[in-house]
């Protein structure tokens, strides 16, 4: 493989393994805006914040005061949380496929370092080992995002604190799970890398066979002299 589009493959995939694993560490994929039921409005003084993580989230309760709750922070673990009402097992497939995504990054970074000192062209450490392991990645991290937005769209924005209580006033999707969408480029960019690559490996052995060709029946030779070898 070619150096240079190892190296570019290596960069590459370790940006969207430490982009991936930040967006799994933080705690914001999912922000809700929540008041106290039927204090809507932008005149609303108790309101708090519901930010989520795939494993931890926040409560914080932003305001105190009378009829309001008390001013606060409370850390909660998603995985065991009873008033999030979101279908867990949807997001332990989250989890799962961030994982398999995780594991054939670490295995391109691995097989894109080796190639910097090798050229393994038709082994599972060459262009096309790298493309399939890569478009193992894509894939995972397309379901992984596709099931997401599902939990996101349909369950996580009606999660409160206490649902008897409090109401959604708003649901977005945060700052972690935009990091893990940006995890796309650099992944599409190491593709277009392992492309090329094979691109420039399948000219080189045209060129070189034709070469050979050339070396091994010089013009004067006649059509009869080569079909006697």
């Amino acid at each position: 493989m070619n150096r240079n589009h190892a190296f570019a493959v290596f960069l590459c995939s370790l940006a969207a393994v430490i982009l991936i694993s930040a967006s799994i560490g933080t705690e914001t994929w999912t922000v809700n805006t929540f008041g106290l039921l039927g204090a809507t409005g932008e005149n609303v003084t108790c309101r708090g914040t519901r930010t989520l993580g795939l494993f931890n989230g926040v409560d914080n309760y932003h305001t105190s005061g009378d009829n309001c709750f008390r001013e606060e922070v409370i850390a909660i673990d998603v995985l065991t949380e009873d008033t999030l009402s979101f279908n867990r097992s949807l997001l332990f497939a989250v989890i799962s496929f961030l994982a398999v995504a995780l594991f054939f990054l670490v295995t391109v970074v691995a097989v894109s370092s080796y190639n910097l000192c090798a050229r393994p062209y038709e082994t599972y450490a060459g262009p096309i080992g790298l493309l399939v392991y890569l478009s193992t990645v894509v894939g995972a991290v397309i379901i992984a995002m596709i099931l997401y937005i599902v939990i996101g769209l349909t369950e996580v924005n009606t999660s409160n604190p206490q649902p008897a209580a409090y109401e959604t006033l708003r649901s977005d999707f945060g700052f972690s799970f935009y990091i893990f969408i940006a995890s796309y480029l650099p992944l599409f960019l190491a593709i277009l890398a392992v492309v090329l690559s094979e691109k420039n490996f399948t000219k080189n052995m045209k060129t070189k066979v034709f070469h050979s060709s050339q070396t091994a029946y010089p013009e004067e030779t006649t059509k009869d002299e080569i079909f006697m070898f």
